[in-house]
């Protein structure tokens, strides 16, 4: 998992985080699906069958909405979080209020909005977006003048250090 951004803010009401993920490997699934609580709001991408206006037919839209949170589902087969809550964005084909889901899969991105954070929280998101926690093993490649020190997870392989001597 990839961390974009990350902005906390407080008003008058509270505190509000927010988070930019890139879903980057198999683990992500679960670590969203343990990031994400019942009330948080979560935005991303769908694809939804809407009526045109101007003719009887129906198309898929690509649509970007915010969901305010009442169930998940981690599917670990399919590698999918299914996110399912009501509409919190104003839109042209969905009102707010409406029931909604969202099928969040490897490579999409999110941005999580959340009103309560903690240690756990962070401890989870610090796991899942620094490739020295989840690597599996690190490598040094060395050769005349040059090496290079790799972290290898189940999916990718994280260049972290590059030494020249001439």
């Amino acid at each position: 998992m990839r961390l974009i951004s990350r902005k906390g803010q407080r008003n008058n009401k509270g505190s509000i985080y927010i988070f930019t993920l890139k879903m980057e490997q198999d683990d992500d699934m679960w670590n969203l699906y343990n990031l994400v609580t019942k009330g948080d709001f979560i935005q991303g991408k769908i694809t939804r069958k809407v009526s045109l206006e101007k003719t009887l037919g129906t198309e898929r839209k690509n649509l970007t909405v915010v969901i305010r949170v009442e169930e998940m589902e981690y599917d670990p087969e399919a590698n999918i979080v299914r996110i399912k809550g009501k509409n919190a964005s104003e839109n042209k084909f969905i009102q707010v209020g409406q029931f909604q889901s969202m099928d969040i899969y490897s490579y999409s991105v999110v941005t999580l909005i959340k009103k309560y954070w903690d240690e756990a929280y962070e401890e989870r998101l610090k796991m899942a977006t620094d490739p020295a926690c989840f690597s599996d093993l690190a490598v040094v490649l060395m050769e005349e003048g040059i090496s290079h020190l790799f972290l290898v997870a189940k999916s990718a392989t994280y260049l972290k250090s590059k030494i020249e001597h001439y």
